[in-house]
């Protein structure tokens, strides 16, 4: 069950990937998306923002894809560390809320990860009980399955027990 939903998150993650090409938004020419469950992938952009130790993007072996220059935020507390990754962008499918920050990187990535805040949530609004969320910060990596929360497709919560016993809990404002 969770190695399919790590496929599957990883199939997202590359279609969205592709889809943003660059985290610029709309592809040139194309009309924003609304938003609207449906009608595709939207991406918001403003100033970069970060209070991570690790700087945002890069190019490179490794470098999935970035969010560095958006306005969503994720702030977080994975045991006994407090984190916040900003910057990031809110995407929405047929299927997903996706909210990124920092720089997502795969298992050719050579080197302490860069900080990454990716939530992976259901489209509608209001409690659920599997998301994903994947937390980079200071170099070290946690993927929490079946996460539970709430949101309101703007801003939400998550929460869930970690493999290694810890509590991973945090919000997300778009």
């Amino acid at each position: 069950m969770i190695a399919a939903r790590l496929l599957g998150r990883g199939a997202c993650a590359v279609a969205l990937a592709l889809a943003t090409a660059g985290c610029s938004g709309s592809p040139e020419g194309a009309a924003p998306s609304s938003g609207t469950p449906g009608a595709g992938p939207t991406t918001t952009a403003a100033p970069p923002t970060t209070s991570s130790p690790t700087p945002c993007g890069g190019e490179g072996t490794g470098i999935v894809r970035s969010a560095c220059d958006g306005t969503a935020t994720v702030r977080f507390d994975r045991g006994d560390e407090h984190g916040e990754v900003g910057g990031g962008t809110c995407e929405t499918t047929v299927a997903y809320l996706e909210v990124t920050a920092g720089t997502e990187t795969a298992a050719a990535f050579d080197g302490p990860r860069p900080d990454l805040a990716d939530l992976l949530l259901p489209v509608d609004p209001g409690p659920f009980a599997d998301g994903t969320a994947t937390i980079a910060w200071n170099g070290v990596e946690v993927v929490l399955d079946e996460a539970t929360g709430t949101h309101d497709g703007a801003s939400g919560t998550f929460a869930g027990t970690l493999p290694d016993g810890r509590r991973l809990e945090g919000t997300f404002t778009c």
